[in-house]
């Protein structure tokens, strides 16, 4: 018998699927308060998001449009947002048009990225995302 085939995500990517494929990514990296290149628990770099969906890492400039989606779908949910554990290596703030439509500050919201327990929910589905 042979073994079901995976899919594969399609390069180049829509938007939407950059969005649903970083969101495994960026809960794991959340709730096992990975230490990457900034020396920071939680804190993932654009270049290193970009290398584990298998892009180089100067790819990480082009995910502000799938991370937007990303903070836009936190909000509807209510849930902390995911896209805030994304910053610039260099500044170690988010990139420019990354939405700041919440009240804490980046700091307490990466906090509350951390702590929130993202297992016990289902990751969206690619129609969730792209019907935002």
């Amino acid at each position: 018998m042979l073994a079901p085939t995976l899919k594969k995500y399609l390069r180049p990517a829509r938007r939407y699927q950059q969005a649903h494929q970083l969101w495994p990514i960026l809960t794991s990296w959340a709730a096992h308060g990975v230490i990457g290149r900034l020396q920071k628990v939680g804190i993932i770099t654009y270049g290193e998001a970009a290398t584990l969906m298998g892009y180089s890492p100067q790819a990480g400039r082009t995910l502000a449009e799938a991370l937007g989606l990303i903070n836009e779908y936190c909000k509807q949910k209510n849930v902390p947002r995911l896209n805030t554990i994304v910053v610039d290596f260099e500044t170690g703030a988010p990139g420019i048009g990354i939405p700041k439509d919440y009240r804490e500050t980046e700091e307490q919201m990466r906090k509350m990225v951390v702590k929130f327990d993202w297992f016990l929910y289902r990751q969206p589905t690619l129609r969730n995302i792209r019907d935002l």
